[in-house]
């Protein structure tokens, strides 16, 4: 896991980075700070996923820590989502490569013309 951690500056961080850099805007990852990574992966796997009647709760500290500021219920409940889904990047990539004529893929090796882009059904 903590090989895993290491990595996803390159695998996962840059890419973003990259793209916000072309937009004029600073990538922000606040659950990558590494000793708050080193703290959640030494929490015990009973505060990260609970089973609860027929639900699996994931990210459950998290959704705990919400509720107690007092977040609406529809966030804190609110299903486990891709990263890209779930903040709407993949709806302004698929939009800007439309108006400019090209597929996300495409658009995307722009940005990023040393590494392999995987397209993703949309």
């Amino acid at each position: 896991m903590w090989n895993s951690v290491l990595a996803a500056s390159n695998n996962d961080f840059e890419p973003g980075d990259k793209v916000a850099v072309s937009l004029g805007l600073e990538l922000v990852c606040p659950f990558a700070y590494l000793p708050l990574v080193q703290y959640a992966l030494s929490l015990p796997t009973s505060l990260k996923v609970k089973v609860e009647g027929e639900n699996v709760v994931r990210k459950y500290i998290l959704r705990r820590l919400a509720e107690n500021w007092g977040l609406p219920r529809s966030i804190v409940e609110r299903p486990k989502k891709a990263f890209q889904y779930s903040t709407g990047i993949n709806r302004v990539l698929v939009n800007e490569a439309k108006r400019q004529g090209i597929t996300v893929v495409e658009f995307l090796r722009r940005y990023l013309p040393s590494r392999q882009v995987y397209s993703t059904p949309t």
